[in-house]
């Protein structure tokens, strides 16, 4: 799943040391190391917990809860961080002698705990609406990135259910939307793993992206698909089970240049203009008609240096439907393991 780099756990350690010094000098007076001791402790906690790097089965049960629940939840877990946080870091800062005693140093004082507590909220608020809106979108809106448009080459994915609404017609709208949920969550689950971006839902596909560096290192889009295949065929008991078949879905790859805009007003949306996007669109229609799961554009496949991970079938040139040119296209499916 998707991590922190090293800078960024740098600049978000040097930030909490910054803000634990400044609150010890200015509030107690205090000696500014000994308060930047803590908050980078406790903050470095929170963060192993937040980047999933620790029980990150119990935090997706936690983001599926309703929000006022995940909001209480998370800020008991929270509060209990703070306290081991601040038991570890006081016994040490106590053990090494900059700290007399140890009942003091281990327990937090009124007002170090409401200011910690505020913190913490203030964190669990910022991170529930960062969830509900996507991490890159929700980082991009926060600093007007795209207020102006930019151009900017970029990866993208569209994955389609299908037999979605023979589906309905058989088992009803409700639990058809129940199936489609968990798929969805299944697509969710991979594209984190591989560091893309859910761009949208429309109706019963997912709209995935990634800047184009990052959508090719590793084949990271490629894999992306791979692994969403491989997490419903290792789950097939649970989906017969539940909804009554195993979900087969039809997945289309293709790059390129795109103009990325914030619109809108009360409701804001990063969105991407430009033939790249409906290309995409069109081959996963190829991919209809041609009776394959999976098909990437030539001209994406070949920035990748290999991809011995996978089958790939060259299948040539088609005429999209809407374009005036042809397009080169590939099959891509699971390598064959031999017997």
């Amino acid at each position: 799943m998707s991590r922190f780099s090293f800078f960024g756990w740098l600049w978000a350690l040097v930030i909490a040391a910054t803000s634990g010094a400044v609150y010890s000098v200015v509030v107690f007076d205090g000696r500014a190391p000994i308060g930047a001791a803590y908050a980078v402790v406790i903050i470095g906690l929170l963060l192993v917990f937040e980047q999933d790097l620790v029980l990150p089965r119990f935090r997706l049960w936690l983001m599926e809860l309703p929000t006022a629940v995940y909001f209480l939840m998370t800020l008991i877990l929270n509060v209990a961080t703070i306290a081991v946080g601040t038991f570890v870091v006081g016994t040490l800062l106590w053990l090494f002698g900059f700290l007399d005693s140890w009942s003091e140093a281990v327990l937090p004082n009124g007002g170090v705990l409401i200011y910690a507590l505020s913190v913490s909220a203030l964190i669990v608020f910022v991170l529930r609406m960062r969830d509900l809106v996507g991490r890159e979108v929700f980082a991009s809106l926060l600093l007007s990135r795209y207020r102006r448009p930019r151009p900017e080459n970029r990866v993208f994915l569209l994955v389609d259910l299908m037999g979605s609404t023979s589906y309905a017609e058989r088992f009803g709208d409700l639990r058809t939307q129940r199936y489609l949920g968990e798929f969805l969550k299944t697509v969710a689950l991979s594209v984190r793993r591989f560091d893309g971006t859910v761009d949208d839902y429309i109706g019963d596909a997912a709209l995935i992206t990634w800047r184009f560096e990052k959508g090719i290192h590793r084949s990271a889009c490629i894999r992306c698909v791979l692994h969403i295949l491989e997490a419903i065929q290792a789950k097939q008991s649970f989906w017969i089970n539940e909804f009554g078949e195993v979900p087969r879905l039809r997945a289309a790859l293709h790059g390129g240049p795109v103009i990325v805009a914030e619109i809108g007003l009360d409701h804001r949306k990063i969105t991407y203009f430009g033939d790249t996007v409906n290309t995409t669109a069109r081959i996963e229609g190829l991919a209809r008609e041609l009776g394959k799961d999976f098909l990437i554009s030539d001209s994406l496949l070949n920035q990748f240096k290999s991809v011995t991970f996978a089958t790939t079938e060259r299948l040539g040139s088609y005429s999209l439907r809407g374009k005036g040119q042809s397009l080169s296209v590939t099959a891509i499916s699971a390598a064959q393991t031999p017997p």
